[in-house]
């Protein structure tokens, strides 16, 4: 019986032993990053990492879509870091703002990320910027204000996605194809009408 009894310990060891070795070569995947917006005052950039991966699928649009094996991505640096060697026509970032529930007024600025691209709140188109699919280019320098609507605001976190679209010619001739720093703002949509204002008219200031 001692026997015996050795032996079931020592399978439950074992089994133990084994089981704790699988979970530590099991892969972790880190945090999502997250931007805080939840006190916001004015308008702000986007400087938090982004997490991106070529290629089209309506799914990654999706709140709840799982993006834990996407790549990182800083958008002070250029995506060609990434994806310069195969230079995919598609690429697809998200993001996941905090934002203050109470702020009833919030808005984004696309200021010409590519010649194409959408942006996605919460699985919920807020903006169409020409075509990705088929192609149908607009331009770079247009502001697209669009509020962001309140029921998506109420649940306290945006998860953004943008498809963009990247031309061959804006791979081999940019040094920032697709989306950088500067392209997309979040703040009132007041004071991100004004803004834009002022840069159109120091556009123009001879």
């Amino acid at each position: 019986m001692r026997i015996r009894a050795c032996r079931v310990l020592t399978a439950v060891f074992a089994a133990l032993a084994l089981s704790v070795c699988l979970r530590a070569q099991a892969p972790v995947h880190a945090q999502p990053p997250i931007f805080d917006a939840s006190h916001l005052h004015g308008t702000s950039e986007l400087p938090a990492q982004w997490l991106v991966h070529a290629g089209d699928d309506p799914a990654y649009a999706r709140p709840d879509f799982d993006d834990s094996q996407w790549a990182r991505f800083d958008p002070s640096t250029s995506i060609a870091t990434i994806y310069g060697k195969t230079r995919p026509p598609i690429v697809w970032y998200r993001l996941r703002v905090k934002i203050d529930p109470a702020q009833a007024d919030l808005a984004l600025d696309d200021y010409g990320i590519g010649p194409a691209e959408e942006i996605y709140a919460n699985g919920e188109r807020v903006i169409a910027h020409g075509s990705v699919v088929p192609f149908v280019p607009y331009s770079y320098d247009a502001h697209i204000i669009v509020p962001i609507p309140r029921r998506l605001i109420a649940s306290g976190t945006l998860l953004l996605a943008m498809r963009v679209y990247i031309p061959q010619i804006a791979w081999r001739n940019s040094t920032e194809p697709g989306y950088d720093l500067d392209n997309l703002s979040i703040g009132p949509y007041k004071t991100l009408q004004h803004e834009s204002w002022l840069d159109i008219i120091g556009e123009h200031t001879v």
